[in-house]
């Protein structure tokens, strides 16, 4: 299932070089990224067209997450 694929992709990823930035992961690889989620999003469905790509913003370095 896709799904599953986008979510271990973004769950096994190194995407300390994407701090602050919205990744968009498609068949388990970061396929785009930008601080803009709608200019992530249409390179997303730019490369990935047929499928659902999972988007999600990297925590800038200083945000603490409970």
């Amino acid at each position: 299932m896709q799904t599953n694929d986008n979510y271990l992709g973004y769950m096994t990823a190194d995407l300390k070089r994407y701090l602050g930035e919205w990744v968009a992961i498609c068949n388990g690889k970061v396929i785009s990224h930008d601080p803009s989620f709608k200019k992530a999003y249409i390179e997303a469905k730019r490369q990935c067209p047929k499928k659902r790509p999972l988007l999600t913003r990297v925590p800038d370095q200083d945000t603490m997450i409970f």
